[in-house]
C-alpha cells in the first residue's frame, strides 16, 4: 500500500538556539515553522499531529513567552488555521479517519477538540512513557495539555488505541517510540511511490539535526542521539519537525 503525504506549515514561534542546537547557538532566537501532516491512501485520511488553532496558540504559547520572551509567542494567522487549510484540499474533521500523535506537546497535539470523531493512535511505549514513567518526579504539570491528557485518559480502548513500534497501524504507516526530546516521542513512517517518509518531528527538528549529528535539548540525551540514528539508518525521505527547508526541498507540499 502506498500513500500520498501533504505537508501543512501552519504557524511559527521564536526558541531559544541553544535549546534547538544543544549546547550552541547561544543568545540567538531562531524562527521556526510548525508543521502538521496528511497521509491519504486506501480511502483513508490519516493526520500526524493536529496543529494548533490561532485561538490556541495564544493560550498554549503564554507559557513559552513567559520563560522566553515575546520573540518567542506561537503566531498561528487566521488563514492558516489547520481546520481551515484541511477544508482548502477538501477534508472536512469528520472525513480524519485516525490521528497519530508524534508526541502531546501543545504545538502538536493541542488541536484534537477538533476532531471528535477520529480513531486517536499512539504508540503503546510512548504512552506508558508519560502516564506510568520511570521517574514521575520528571514529568511535571503542563508538559501536556491538560484537556489533551483528559480526553485520551477517557477514550482509552475506545476510540484511542496503542500500537507496537513497527506494527501496521493502517497499511504501510508505523509508529516507533524512540524518546529524547520528550519521553513520549514517536518517529512515524509511510510508505510511498517516492519511497518511505519519514516523520522525525521534534527527535530531529532540523536537517542540520540529522547531518550534524546534534540534538536538541532534551529530557533524555541518550536517547535524543539514539533518535538521530535511528533516523539517519531508515534512508528514507526525512520530514524534521521545524526546519524551514522543508518547503523549500518539498515546494508543492506534496509526496506520493
Amino acid at each position: 500500500m502506498t500513500n500520498q503525504v501533504r505537508i501543512i506549515h501552519y504557524g511559527e514561534q521564536g526558541f531559544p538556539g541553544s535549546a534547538l542546537y544543544h549546547m550552541g547557538r547561544f543568545g540567538e532566537v531562531l524562527n521556526i515553522p510548525f508543521y502538521f501532516w496528511v497521509v491519504q491512501g486506501g480511502g483513508r485520511t490519516v493526520l500526524i499531529d493536529t496543529g494548533v488553532s490561532p485561538e490556541q496558540a495564544k493560550i498554549e504559547g503564554e507559557n513559552t513567552v513567559a520563560r522566553f520572551g515575546k520573540e518567542c509567542a506561537w503566531v498561528v494567522p487566521p488563514e492558516k488555521d489547520p481546520v481551515k487549510q484541511l477544508a482548502d484540499i477538501g477534508i472536512a474533521p469528520d472525513d480524519v479517519d485516525a490521528i497519530i500523535f508524534t508526541h502531546l506537546h501543545g504545538d502538536h497535539s493541542a488541536n484534537l477538540p477538533a476532531f471528535p470523531k477520529s480513531k486517536l493512535v499512539m504508540a503503546r511505549k510512548a504512552w506508558e512513557a508519560i502516564t506510568s514513567p520511570a521517574h514521575p518526579d520528571l514529568i511535571k504539570p503542563g508538559f501536556y495539555p491538560a484537556y489533551v491528557m483528559e480526553e485520551l485518559h477517557r477514550e482509552l480502548g475506545k476510540r484511542f488505541r496503542l500500537v507496537e513500534d513497527g506494527e501496521d497501524v493502517f497499511p504501510g504507516i508505523r509508529c516507533y517510540r524512540v524518546g529524547g526530546h520528550s519521553p513520549d516521542l514517536t518517529v512515524v513512517t509511510a510508505e510511498t511511490s517516492e519511497g518511505e517518509v519519514v516523520f522525525a518531528s521534534d527527535a530531529a527538528v532540523f536537517y542540520d539535526s540529522i547531518e550534524l549529528g546534534w540534538p536538541t535539548s532534551s529530557f533524555n540525551m541518550a536517547d535524543s542521539l539514539y533518535a538521530l540514528d535511528f533516523i539517519k539508518g531508515r534512508g528514507g525521505i526525512v520530514l524534521p519537525g521545524h526546519d524551514w527547508d522543508v518547503l523549500k526541498r518539498h515546494p508543492t507540499g506534496v509526496i506520493g
